[in-house]
């Protein structure tokens, strides 16, 4: 049976068919507006030919843009963030042009409204530029959507109030229905881009938690395989060392790690606190037979296998003398185990050390 060729001129038709389809779906739908000012603009109000002009090129660039739109959609068809901001920005921002083109013009012969016009104009453009910028945080968007809302909602009533008491409503009716609509128009696009951001910032945190928990089981059954490899020979595991002075040991028998922090070296045995046990308890590790043990005050050693971050020839970057570790604890307020003690021929005071309770 003979395949269909993917590059036949049939298949090529449905393509340009459905792009098509899609271009004068999104022309007309998310253009309405474009066209019914524009239309205005060009053959119902007129200041000059620089005005007209202005107009004819904002309507014509939208058939251009819509093209690029729609390409970029079909480009990115699983990505629903992308899609909306091209749409309701490209749309909503030729929208904006097209009703305000429309909103001066017809303002021509009344400076005092159209001035007005004008400010509430670039209140609404300010807001949409300012909620689309990503690094700002979804707390500040909300907050200049509900000014940019109740400065065109007080603009609105001082409109209506204009045309009722002012006696204004033949020449100004048709400039505060533009002014509506871009209002609206300029609101629905802050939202949108504040939703977005707000999803984005949900989205993270729910990735960071994601990627926490599969780190966590990872290292879970990476443990357990370990422990179920080495049982026969009694080992526990021990990672060292850690940039930041802690570490992670798991004992024998057990199958979640715990938390231990280097303390000092001494002779070559290593010393750390055994953060999680109460009190916390003193544990050393060492050398011996070519095998590392690790043993807890009052238990016996555990031979341990180290699950090594840095090679041991750069061990000395992060271990200190005990002296160098109460010099450090002393200078930046650290306090220290209660098992540390000094020796008698100590050169630093023991009032001055800051111990755990």
């Amino acid at each position: 049976m003979e395949k269909p060729n993917p590059h036949s001129t049939t298949n090529k038709n449905e393509v340009e068919s459905s792009y098509l389809f899609e271009y004068i779906f999104y022309l007309c739908f998310f253009g309405f507006f474009v066209h019914i000012y524009s239309i205005a603009n060009i053959f119902f109000v007129y200041i000059d030919d620089t005005w007209r002009l202005i107009s004819i090129v904002v309507w014509e660039s939208y058939f251009i843009a819509n093209v690029i739109v729609t390409y970029a959609l079909r480009s990115f068809p699983d990505n629903g963030v992308v899609q909306s901001y091209l749409l309701i920005f490209t749309a909503g921002l030729w929208s904006l042009a097209a009703i305000h083109l429309y909103g001066i013009q017809q303002l021509e012969n009344y400076s005092y409204y159209q001035n007005i016009y004008i400010a509430f104009a670039l209140v609404q453009l300010c807001g949409v530029l300012f909620c689309s910028i990503k690094w700002l945080s979804s707390h500040i968007r909300t907050i200049c959507v509900f000014l940019v809302f109740l400065i065109l909602g007080g603009g609105l009533i001082y409109w209506l109030f204009n045309c009722v008491v002012e006696q204004a409503f033949p020449y100004l009716m048709w400039p505060g229905i533009a002014l509506f609509f871009s209002g609206f128009l300029s609101l629905f696009m802050m939202i949108t881009f504040d939703t977005h951001s707000l999803e984005g910032q949900e989205n993270k945190e729910e990735n960071k938690e994601e990627n926490k928990e599969e780190k966590k089981e990872e290292k879970k059954d990476k443990t357990e395989e370990v422990v179920s490899n080495r049982s026969g020979r009694e080992y526990g595991i021990l990672c060292y060392p850690a940039e930041g002075g802690r570490t992670s040991y798991l004992p024998y028998g057990e199958k979640t790690f715990e938390e231990v922090a280097f303390l000092y070296v001494e002779r070559g045995v290593r010393y750390f606190c055994r953060m999680n046990m109460s009190p916390e308890k003193e544990m050393t590790m060492y050398k011996e037979n070519g095998e590392w043990y690790c043993q807890t005050s009052g238990q016996e050693p555990i031979r341990v296998l180290l699950q090594l971050r840095h090679p041991e020839k750069e061990w000395h970057g992060f271990e200190i003398n005990k002296r160098e570790y109460l010099k450090r604890a002393i200078q930046y307020r650290l306090e220290v185990p209660h098992f540390v003690t000094l020796t008698n021929d100590s050169d630093i005071d023991e009032s001055v050390i800051c111990r755990r309770e």
